[in-house]
């Protein structure tokens, strides 16, 4: 098999993994998203500061959010120091329900491996 054959068979794999939802409609880049949240803690992470984590514009993070917040699994909180930051935090809903979008996004993982292990054993 060609490399370019080789890469585009992983990168297929790849695709299909992230296209298929977890749990609660939640996708794979939604899920990370999620987890930078909750890690904050209550008091929440800053746009500025969660979309320099997760590689993305604010722009980009703000239409990222917005399903999250329609399913009401984070809402936007003002900050304390600056008036004009806003901070974005799980909802108690949210909280409820992470658990099981990372146990999903978890068995997703492993699947994931070990369907690139099989492909790769057969790539050589």
């Amino acid at each position: 098999m060609e490399t370019a054959e080789k890469y585009l068979a992983m990168r297929s794999l790849i695709q299909k993994t992230e296209d298929r939802a977890l749990v609660y409609g939640v996708t794979i880049s939604e899920y990370l998203t999620l987890k930078e949240i909750q890690s904050a803690g209550t008091e929440g992470i800053s746009r500025s500061e969660l979309a320099a984590t997760l590689g993305k514009s604010v722009l980009e993070l703000t239409k990222a959010l917005m399903p999250l917040e329609k399913l009401c699994f984070v809402e936007t909180l003002a900050a304390t120091d600056n008036p004009r930051e806003r901070k974005v935090a799980m909802t108690q809903g949210g909280l409820g329900i992470y658990g099981d979008i990372e146990h999903e996004f978890n068995r997703r993982m492993n699947l994931l491996t070990f369907e690139v292990s099989q492909l790769a054993k057969n790539l050589v």
